[in-house]
Order: structure tokens, then C-alpha cells, then sequence
């Protein structure tokens, strides 16, 4: 019986490795059928230092910007990622991670009226036209708010489409304070990729003058709506 010569091992070799590599390559690559992805949707990347990351007139925005370039989410102002069990998280567990987004206040108090506002949202991507969705996420009022806080939270294709974003939740009450509630809606998709917003508004200011309620959000998630 004939030896194989060691040109012959080392390419025998070669050839067995790159066989077995495959599956792990082809597992991390993205596929259609991977369906619809929300990234980040505990809000645990960037991790925060310090209590929260979020860009309001009086803190340089370029430097908050820069914090949150990681996120995969756009924020407005009176928006952004902090960390449970602390400042607009106070005595509250994220749902899911160790951080949460939140907003805070209402376009018409705002002292930027002209930018965007008490507004987050990420486009949602491999979505399949014509499919129903259900996105669900968990809400919670800050302990401390002594007034009322209400989410729009729409879905909708870019807005030089001409088409109206879909409502999925209307200037809805948020309810429960100092714990977690979970939402869910479903939409059918007019796009492959949608964009996903939550607005906060105030129904009823603590104070006046300050118009610092806050609605934190985690655990957005989204999925193929099985029939009934």
C-alpha cells in the first residue's frame, strides 16, 4: 500500500478543514429566512458610563451623538439609553439587560420645537410586503413622575413615500409606574424595510414648568402574527 506523499496530507487536510468551516460561515451569514430584525432591542449596546447617554440643549450634543453612535437607533432630543436601578431608572430592573431607553417630555414644551423631539425609532429590516407583523415592547412610567406620560408608537415607510405611517399605539395612557408592561400590536407590512418610532407626549405635567415626565422603553421585539 502506497503512502501519500506529505504535499498530498497537508492538501487532503486543507480541503477537510474548509469543508467543516462552511456550516459556520454560512450559519452567520444573513438569509432571507431569517425574517424581520430589530437591532438592539434591550438597548444594551453602547454600555453606558455614568447614568444615562442622552442629547438635550444643555449638554454638548456632538459628545452624545457620540456615545449613542452604537445603538443602531436614531434619538431626538429628551432621548437615549441609561442604566437600570439608576437616575431615570430609579428602584426599576431593566426587563431584559442591565439598560433601558427612555424619553422624557413633550414636543410643545420643548425648548428645540424646530428639531425632533421626545422621539426615537430604527428601521426594521427583512420585513416581507403583504405579511402581518406583531412588534411588542415594555413600558414603564418613572416611580418619581407625579403627572402622566402617553407613547405614540407608529410604523411607516420613509415619508417622501406620500404613504401615512400605520398607528400602532395613539397618545396612549402609560399606566403602570415603577413597572414593566408589555405591548404588543400588529401591522401588516407595505415595505421591506419600515421605520419604527416611539413619540412621548404629557398628558398631565407634575410641574408645570418643567414637563419632565419620562416613559422608559425595553425588550422591542418583533415577529411573524400567527393567526388567531
Amino acid at each position: 500500500m502506497k503512502m501519500k506523499s506529505p504535499i498530498l496530507k497537508v492538501l487532503a487536510a486543507a480541503i477537510l478543514l474548509s469543508a467543516a468551516a462552511i456550516p459556520r460561515v454560512l450559519a452567520g451569514a444573513p438569509t432571507p429566512t431569517q425574517g424581520p430584525q430589530i437591532v438592539n432591542g434591550s438597548f444594551e449596546e453602547p454600555a453606558i458610563k455614568g447614568e444615562a447617554a442622552f442629547l438635550t440643549p444643555s449638554a454638548p450634543q456632538d459628545v452624545e451623538l457620540e456615545r449613542l453612535k452604537d445603538a443602531g437607533w436614531a434619538f431626538g432630543f429628551s432621548t437615549g439609553i441609561c442604566r437600570a436601578n439608576e437616575g431615570y431608572a430609579e428602584k426599576l430592573p431593566a426587563s431584559d439587560g442591565r439598560q433601558v431607553a427612555f424619553l422624557q417630555g413633550d414636543q410643545q414644551m420643548s425648548p428645540n420645537p424646530n428639531e425632533p423631539c421626545n422621539i426615537f425609532g430604527i428601521d426594521i429590516t427583512g420585513l416581507e410586503p403583504g405579511q402581518e407583523y406583531e412588534v411588542s415592547w415594555d413600558q414603564a412610567g418613572r416611580a418619581t413622575d407625579i403627572g402622566a406620560s402617553a407613547l405614540r408608537v407608529t410604523v411607516g415607510l420613509p415619508a417622501s413615500s406620500g404613504q401615512p405611517a400605520i398607528q400602532l399605539v395613539d397618545r396612549e395612557p402609560v399606566t403602570l409606574k415603577g413597572g414593566w408592561e408589555t405591548v404588543s400590536r400588529r401591522f401588516t407590512a407595505t415595505g421591506e424595510v419600515m421605520r419604527l418610532n416611539f413619540n412621548h407626549f404629557i398628558v398631565e405635567p407634575g410641574n408645570p414648568h418643567e414637563g419632565s415626565e419620562s416613559t422608559l422603553i425595553d425588550n422591542v421585539k418583533i415577529k411573524k402574527a400567527t393567526k388567531p
